[in-house]
């Protein structure tokens, strides 16, 4: 009997060893939870701290898994702030459609520009051909007239030269300033008035209507009259002579630089 007592104390003691050696691993595990449970509650409120100093601070506490954080920056384009605060997706589709659309209604309008600006280039060009024909058609005009002037002063002096009413000083005289016309100078004015027409000849060839062709033409007629007139002035043996072949054309012509030159002045038949 004493043995069988000993033995159930042994027994008894050996459980309540067990049972102190469970209560401390149980203790010590609850404790190395706890631990990490700080250790990653640390970590947690750690990273928040971070991302509010570089983010900006949170509105409100973390109480469930949505978190609304407010970012303070003035370079967040403005769909950017429409997409937080409505729906997440953004649409540029209208805004490319209406830039297209005007880049086209802006390109169609630089073609009408570029093509504006061609009719205004050519319309200018037109004009100084216009111009360049005008003004040496007025040059040729002035110069018959000169031609026709010197001519009557001549035929004045030679009238004074044979007159009957004059005495033979004044004779002398009329004769001593008829001298000084010559057939050369009389040439020499032929070419300065085929030199104008030439050249309004040469520009008229940038005509290409059909009354500025018929003007052109006009024109050169009057080029192959003047040739003929120069051969004539060559041909006479003494200046009354050469005057005499050269006077009734040269007034004919010039009623018909006349005639251009006023279709010029209204832009009338050119046009």
């Amino acid at each position: 009997n004493k043995s069988n007592f000993l033995q159930k104390n042994v027994i008894l003691e050996e459980e309540s060893l067990k049972t102190e050696l469970l209560k401390e691993q149980s203790e010590t595990r609850k404790e190395k939870i706890q631990k990490q449970q700080d250790e990653y509650k640390g970590m947690t409120q750690g990273s928040l701290n971070s991302l509010s100093g570089e983010s900006g601070e949170l509105e409100e506490p973390i109480e469930s898994n949505e978190i609304d954080l407010t970012i303070d920056s003035d370079l967040r384009p403005k769909s950017f702030l429409q997409g937080i605060a409505g729906s997440n997706s953004i649409s540029y589709t209208d805004e490319i459609e209406e830039e297209d659309y005007d880049r086209y209604y802006l390109d169609e309008d630089d073609e009408d520009d570029e093509e504006d600006e061609e009719e205004i280039r050519l319309s200018n060009r037109y004009q100084s051909y216009l111009e360049g024909v005008k003004y040496n058609v007025d040059s040729a005009i002035q110069t018959i007239t000169k031609i026709y002037n010197t001519y009557t002063l001549f035929s004045t002096k030679l009238t004074q030269m044979y007159s009957t009413r004059l005495d033979n000083f004044a004779k002398a005289k009329a004769k001593e300033e008829a001298a000084k016309f010559t057939k050369e100078d009389l040439e020499k004015n032929f070419k300065t008035l085929l030199n104008y027409i030439q050249v309004s000849v040469k520009t008229a060839a940038n005509f290409v209507y059909i009354n500025d062709t018929h003007a052109k033409r006009k024109l050169e007629n009057i080029e192959t009259e003047i040739k003929t007139l120069i051969a004539k002035i060559k041909e006479k043996p003494d200046l009354y002579q050469a005057y005499k072949a050269i006077v009734t054309p040269i007034l004919l012509m010039r009623d018909s630089l006349k005639e251009v030159q006023s279709a010029i002045d209204k832009n009338g038949i050119w046009y």
